[in-house]
């Protein structure tokens, strides 16, 4: 019977090592955050763990993910279609903006085919945003569109950053935040029902946000079944000061 029960014990833990690492990879946006009218504006795609080496674009884990659209959302107009090309480890994009604002990147995977897994079939979808501020103008485009978006406020070691998390009738209490840096820092928390959550930064650094909603409702994608969702959306906050 002990020994029956731990061969249980033993694969039910590599069924979930095994789900778990395949949603320890995400992809992640890397531009300057602030951006100029009328010149060239970056930015860089990876897939990778938070805070770790991106992944080759040749690699395996690159194969069931890399058929990602990328946006971009302009103040006060519609969003536009940013087409990539391929380096080593990331894709790049650019766009010039034609007038001040917030401009917001948003990549978005989310037809991915349906995995199968010890545990049953799921659905995996990926999101990412970064904004570039132009000039000091205010106006914010609309991001609510997209399923899930996590977007954050700039600010400087040691004090508060809010964090605040778009969505499309989603339940809030099913989604994770975790905050990783650099030095293998990591915090997990939640967001209240406004979709707001806060974190002091540690130090200055690069900080890697993901927000996390899981969800247990069946449906079809591309024709085939599946029990549960995974949806992830990630940002970057570079702290300078």
């Amino acid at each position: 019977m002990v020994i029956a029960n731990l061969k249980s014990w033993a694969l039910l833990m590599l069924m979930t090592i095994g789900v778990n690492s395949a949603f320890a990879h995400a992809f992640w946006l890397k531009t300057n955050p602030s951006g100029k009218k009328g010149q060239a504006h970056e930015v860089q795609v990876f897939y990778a763990e938070p805070a770790e080496k991106p992944e080759l674009l040749d690699s395996k884990e690159m194969a069931n993910v890399k058929n990602f659209s990328l946006w971009l959302l302009m103040p006060g107009k519609e969003k536009i279609k940013l087409q990539t090309t391929a380096a080593t480890d990331h894709y790049k994009a650019s766009f010039t903006p034609e007038q001040n604002g917030e401009y917001r990147i948003i990549l978005q995977n989310d037809a991915m085919e349906v995995l199968e897994f010890p545990s049953g079939s799921l659905r995996i979808e990926f999101y990412a945003s970064a904004a570039v501020q132009v000039g000091t103008e205010k106006a914010v485009p609309e991001t609510g569109r997209f399923k899930l978006n996590v977007s954050t406020t700039a600010t400087t070691a040691y004090k508060p950053v809010l964090i605040t998390v778009e969505h499309q009738d989603i339940d809030l209490s099913k989604v994770t935040i975790s905050i990783f840096n650099q030095a293998g820092w990591k915090l997990d928390t939640k967001v209240d029902t406004n979709g707001k959550a806060e974190f002091k930064a540690l130090d200055k650094g690069t900080y890697f946000i993901e927000a996390v909603y899981k969800d247990k409702s069946p449906g079809t994608l591309n024709n085939k079944e599946y029990k549960s969702v995974y949806c992830a959306a990630t940002t970057i906050l570079d702290i300078t000061k």
